[in-house]
């Protein structure tokens, strides 16, 4: 059977978008092949930007240093991450020949990928997206600026049986950032504050903590200190949403959103209150999703989709693609 009838014979399915924190020279690269089918996206993102951004979306004559480098600056990885997001799912409906997006029962983002479910569900324009998340990362960088290499995150990998109880302390010592899975945890903020309630984790119960593992990003994302950004980004988008063409399930509570202005507020809120992927995947699952269709670049939500009870399909290579 062709590719294009197995994916025709997936009825209850949703989409991933993923977040920020992916490392690799040329998010792009392995669809380059397709890039005629995409080039206009290209010229529209680096018209919107005011550069030629999009060359740094393919391998460049630049070692994997330099590209950790620029892709460590939330500023620039941002926009990369959601284009090259945005671009897959487009491309990937043209080689395939199907109304991908348009039949997909809901939309998720995990974190910046959530900016990208908005753009994908009609809300915003790529243009205004590619926008509206550069500011983010400039205005995020702006926050730290004062204080270089003193916030980040650590992915707790924890003992299932306690993820109410790492959840509940981590909440009231004001560090909780996302809740990925009942295995895996993230906190944000001052690392010195995050390795303190690591240390503080292991006293409590020794047993409750497998892994503390510090994440390769210099924002403390999700983390109170970012409220402040929210009020400029409001700015950028409050004239500029569209109708919402797909329910997307929000980071903020885990509920799903029909009505666009409702979405948008959240998706900011999330900001600087936890990611309730948990929540989020217990609804999607609830509703009778039974496939989740995870995009790249990369696959790092394919991983964290792994974790839960529906057949999870990364879409990041379009060659390489496969139902089975």
């Amino acid at each position: 059977m062709k590719r294009t009838q197995l994916l025709n014979n997936i009825k209850n399915y949703a989409i991933t978008c993923p977040g920020q924190g992916i490392i690799r020279n040329g998010l792009l690269e392995e669809n380059k092949g397709y890039r005629r089918l995409f080039k206009s996206y290209l010229d529209e993102i680096d018209a919107a930007l005011g550069c030629n951004f999009s060359a740094y979306l393919f391998h460049r004559d630049v070692g994997d240093s330099e590209t950790r480098k620029w892709l460590q600056q939330t500023s620039n990885a941002q926009p990369a991450i959601l284009a090259s997001t945005y671009i897959t799912l487009k491309a990937f409906e043209k080689v395939y020949d199907v109304d991908f997006l348009k039949n997909a029962k809901f939309l998720l983002g995990h974190s910046l990928g959530e900016y990208t479910a908005l753009t994908l569900s009609g809300i915003l324009n790529i243009s205004t997206a590619i926008q509206l998340v550069r500011e983010r990362g400039v205005l995020m960088e702006e926050i730290v600026r004062q204080t270089p290499g003193a916030f980040g995150m650590i992915a707790l990998i924890i003992r299932p049986e306690h993820v109410d109880d790492v959840i509940r302390l981590a909440a009231d010592y004001n560090v909780l950032g996302n809740v990925n899975s009942k295995y895996q945890v993230v906190i944000s903020g001052e690392l010195e504050k995050l390795d303190a309630f690591v240390s503080m984790l292991r006293k409590v119960n020794k047993r409750m903590l497998l892994k503390a593992e510090r994440l390769p990003v210099s924002i403390p994302f999700h983390s109170t200190m970012l409220k402040d950004i929210v009020p400029e980004l409001r700015l950028i988008v409050e004239d500029k949403i569209n109708t919402q063409r797909i329910p997307i399930i929000s980071n903020l509570d885990g509920q799903v959103s029909t009505e666009p202005y409702t979405i948008v507020e959240k998706t900011l809120d999330a900001n600087y209150k936890p990611v309730q992927w948990m929540k989020s995947m217990d609804t999607l699952t609830a509703a009778g999703v039974d496939t989740v269709f995870n995009l790249g670049p990369g696959k790092v939500v394919n991983a964290i989709n792994k974790r839960y009870d529906v057949k999870c399909i990364p879409i990041d290579n379009i060659e390489q693609f496969s139902v089975d």
